[in-house]
């Protein structure tokens, strides 16, 4: 191959750094020189250069003498990258370089133009301080989370629910800092299956958090997925409202209804007893006085005589029975187990029932033991209404503090998810409200034509 000559590769070198979409800026013992792409950037020409310091002090401002001594031949330092540096073209324009300065023998000062992408650099920060001060002054609470939990946004009322400045959450997980621990694992998992696609986002999903105080507060989300352009999931961004004053106060409510309903009940209740039930009772004693009279009546008033008082011993059997659910003589004399089991062989012969309890249900808190009745009450109710069931096992378990209630039945189930469920059934709705006023949790699993497990516990201390 035959060898280039000096001359030719000095023109290769020129042609090059004449073409070069990057300004370039050459300085050498014999003087400095431009390539095309500084004019276009810069609007100088050639001839409107004189000398190198004038023409940076005009193009760099007050930051040319730094640039110049970065830029002289007697500089100590090899290679200098300066980002976003502004400049003032011949015509009075700002504009953004990068500048990318090289030693070795000669100067070299590479132009880079970034007006454009810092404008619009600029455009997105604007944009997102915007949004930002949208995010910061609205009445809820916006949490973004990454694909592993990490809190990478955060607005100003987040920060004021959970008492921690924005730059003590952001990078955090937020399932292992801003969650207690008994809603941790269940909030977790709905997360995972949202990334992975097997669940609709979640309308107005609630969950407790935990605030820097310790303190726990319910908060109601509506949450939203976004994805990147090849529809991958990046990110679960999720607005919130703290609607912990507003359940405690419904719940304050429910309790006083169902206090009240209870007071109803005993005085009902007693009134049965004592009145109605006694005044049937008197009446069936003076029919039976009668009973040795009856051999001289004909047939067919002995026959009606003995069903008026077979409908007489029905008639109070059933306000007995009706005495007994408003107000449990059972629950009272002999506690919650014995109660429930009452209520369960009262279940119709059709429907065959299994009770298990254990030894230990020990419970000392009347409100516990009448929500607890009541909701057996109910669910039994709906059994035996609804349910089309065959059997029903009922299961109540005292272990580490706390009461676990199982109602089982192999009957035609519900279609729907719990909260739809909750949401349809007047029955269902009192049973979740009970259960929250005992602090408890309520768990329905139901599948249309394969039954319903409705397990609750609720803690003693």
């Amino acid at each position: 191959m035959k060898e280039i000559s000096i001359e030719a590769k000095e023109k290769i070198f020129s042609w090059l750094i004449e073409t070069c979409p990057i300004g370039i800026v050459l300085q050498t013992d014999s003087g400095f020189s431009i390539n095309e792409a500084v004019t276009e950037i810069t609007g100088y020409s050639k001839k409107d250069i004189e000398e190198l310091p004038n023409w940076f002090r005009s193009l760099f401002g007050k930051h040319h003498e730094e640039i110049l001594d970065r830029f002289s031949l007697d500089s100590n330092q090899t290679n200098h990258n300066l980002h976003s540096v502004q400049l003032i073209t011949k015509k009075g324009k700002e504009r953004w370089a990068n500048l990318q300065i090289h030693q070795g023998g000669m100067a070299i000062c590479l132009i880079q133009d970034e007006t454009i992408r810092k404008k619009n650099e600029d455009l997105l920060k604007r944009e997102k301080d915007k949004f930002q001060l949208y995010l910061d002054t609205a009445a809820s609470m916006f949490v973004a989370l990454d694909k592993k939990g990490t809190v990478t946004l955060i607005n100003k009322k987040g920060c004021e629910i959970l008492g921690y400045s924005e730059t003590e959450v952001l990078g955090k997980n937020w399932f292992d800092h801003f969650l207690p621990k008994k809603e941790k694992d269940d909030v977790k998992e709905v997360f995972h299956m949202m990334l992975r696609g097997e669940v609709e986002t979640v309308e107005f999903f609630e969950n407790k958090i935990l605030t820097k105080k310790d303190e726990e507060k319910l908060i109601q989300w509506h949450n939203a997925i976004i994805t990147n352009d090849q529809g991958q999931i990046e990110e679960v961004v999720s607005s919130g409202v703290d609607i912990t004053q507003k359940r405690n106060t419904k719940l304050m409510q429910f309790e006083a209804l169902h206090e009240g309903q209870e007071k109803e009940r005993k005085r009902l209740a007693a009134e049965l007893h004592d009145g109605l039930i006694q005044t049937l009772s008197a009446i069936s004693f003076n029919l039976r006085v009668l009973e040795e009279s009856m051999s001289e009546l004909h047939s067919d008033k002995r026959t009606a005589y003995n069903n008026a008082l077979e409908f007489l011993k029905e008639a109070i059997d059933d306000t007995r029975n009706i005495s007994h659910d408003l107000s449990p003589v059972t629950l009272k004399n002999f506690g919650l187990a014995k109660a429930i089991q009452r209520l369960c062989e009262r279940i119709p012969g059709e429907i065959k029932i299994n009770y298990h309890c254990n030894e230990e249900i020990n419970v000392l808190n009347d409100p516990i033991e009448i929500g607890l009745f009541r909701i057996v009450q109910e669910l039994l109710e709906n059994v035996t209404k609804h349910s089309r069931a065959s059997s029903v096992t009922v299961s109540l378990y005292q272990f580490n503090n706390a009461l676990q209630l199982k109602v089982i039945d192999d009957g035609v189930g519900f279609q729907g998810t719990a909260e739809e469920m909750q949401a349809n059934g007047i029955g269902l709705r009192n049973i979740a409200t009970r259960v929250k006023l005992l602090n408890g949790k309520l768990t329905i699993d139901s599948r249309h034509q394969k039954g319903t497990a409705v397990t609750i516990e609720v803690p003693l201390d």
